[in-house]
This record gives structure tokens, sequence and C-alpha cells, in this order.
């Protein structure tokens, strides 16, 4: 409880740069691992995406790489592209 009121108020005063290393990756990591398991899941997709969107200036550079990988997989899609998903069979 004490954890999540705590960053309520980072996120209040907009202050996710100030976080430590650790703060950091406490909060983006599971993010992170909810989105590359729930690839082509776009109700979860969405959801991870708008809460990376907070800390996009200040992803710990050792999870950097796969950040942008869940969110390279996210825009152009993980199974032969999402668009091809979307529209369906021809």
């Amino acid at each position: 409880m004490t954890i999540d009121l705590a960053f309520s108020f980072i996120e209040t005063v907009n202050g996710y740069e100030y976080l430590t290393l650790n703060d950091k990756k406490y909060k983006i990591e599971p993010l992170i691992d909810e989105l590359e398991a729930n690839l082509d899941v776009f109700k979860i997709e969405n959801k991870c995406v708008s809460e990376l969107e907070r800390f996009a200036g200040s992803i710990p550079t050792e999870l950097l790489p796969r950040y942008v990988n869940a969110m390279t997989q996210t825009y152009v899609g993980h199974i032969g592209g999402s668009i091809f998903m979307l529209m369906g069979p021809r």
C-alpha cells in the first residue's frame, strides 16, 4: 500500500526521472514482462504501452533492448503482422 502511494505521488508531481534505478526497474520490468507475454493481445498491449509511456524518457539501460523489442513487436505485429490479423481472411 505504501509503495503504491509513493508511486502515485511520483506520478502526480511528474517525477519519474528522479526515481532510483531500482525504483524504475521495480515499476518498468513487470510491465515489459507482461507486454512480452501478451504480444498480439491488443487489450493487454494497450494497457502496458500506456503505462510504459510514462517512463519512456527514463528506461534503465539494462531494460532498453527488451523495451524496444517489445514496443517494436507491438507496433509491427508479432505473428505475421497485426494489420492482417485485424482484417481477417480474404
